[in-house]
């Protein structure tokens, strides 16, 4: 005998979305598209993470700093590659693409999640959800 098992579907803006569960029934779909603005921001920072490594890395492989005259050259090289990869992303359509973000039951939690996910996200849309059950 083949288990019940809800199949949730949603088409938008040429994507299709999809998810299958064996006991929940999801009403609501909250896609978004990341923010490329936000994601330049935040690659563009001088990080003290990037600090942090290079003092670590300086203590247990000093190998792996060659290349690197300082702390700051290595902070701003850093900063240089996060802010090529965000370019490189953007050129190859990340930035463009919906991504589901919460399969939710209800109205309210969907917005709920939208309202959470529009911080890194930008056109967060909620979207019903088509459900097939197959088996018994």
């Amino acid at each position: 005998m083949a288990k019940r098992r809800n199949i949730h579907t949603v088409s938008f803006s040429g994507q299709t979305f999809t998810r299958t569960s064996a006991s929940r029934t999801y009403a609501y779909l909250v896609v978004g598209k990341r923010s490329f603005l936000d994601a330049l921001s935040r690659a563009g920072r001088i990080e003290d993470t990037d600090a942090s490594n290079y003092r670590y890395w300086e203590k247990h492989n000093p190998e792996r700093l060659s290349g690197y005259s300082d702390v700051k050259d290595y902070q701003e090289k850093r900063r240089e590659q996060r802010l090529k990869a965000v370019q490189a992303a953007k050129d190859e359509g990340f930035y463009d693409r919906f991504e589901a973000l919460a399969w939710c039951s209800r109205k309210d939690l969907a917005e709920k999640q939208a309202h959470a996910h529009r911080k890194f996200y930008i056109e967060v849309t909620i979207l019903p959800v088509a459900v097939e059950t197959k088996g018994s």
